[in-house]
C-alpha cells in the first residue's frame, strides 16, 4: 500500500511538472509575441519621435527667420522715429512767422 501511495505521489509530481512545462512554453511564446509587439511599438514611437525632431527643427528655423524679420522691422521703425523726431524738433524751433512761412511754402498757400 505504501508503494502505491509513493507511486501515486510520483505520478502526480510528474504530471504536475509536465503541465507546468507545457504552460511555461506557452508563456514563453506569449512573452515572445509581447516582445515583438513591444519592439514594433518602440519602432513606431522612434518614427514619431524622428518626425517630431524634424518638425521641431523646421519650427526653430521659422522662429529664427521671424526673429530676424522683427529685428529688421524694429530697426526700420527706429530709423523712421528718429527721422520724424528730427523733423519735429526742427519745426518746433521755428518762430510763429517761420511756421506760417513753412506751411505756406509746403502747401503752396500765399
Amino acid at each position: 500500500m505504501l508503494r502505491r501511495i509513493i507511486l501515486l505521489v510520483f505520478a502526480v509530481i510528474i504530471v504536475a511538472q509536465l503541465y507546468l512545462l507545457r504552460k511555461g512554453r506557452k508563456t514563453l511564446t506569449e512573452l515572445q509575441e509581447l516582445k515583438e509587439l513591444s519592439e514594433q511599438r518602440v519602432d513606431s514611437l522612434r518614427v514619431v519621435n524622428d518626425s517630431l525632431d524634424i518638425f521641431t527643427d523646421v519650427l526653430i528655423v521659422q522662429v529664427d527667420s521671424l526673429g530676424k524679420e522683427i529685428d529688421t522691422d524694429e530697426k526700420q521703425l527706429q530709423r523712421i522715429k528718429n527721422d520724424y523726431k528730427k523733423r519735429i524738433d526742427s519745426i518746433s524751433r521755428l518762430s510763429s512767422n517761420e511756421l506760417t512761412e513753412y506751411f505756406s511754402n509746403r502747401y503752396n498757400h500765399n
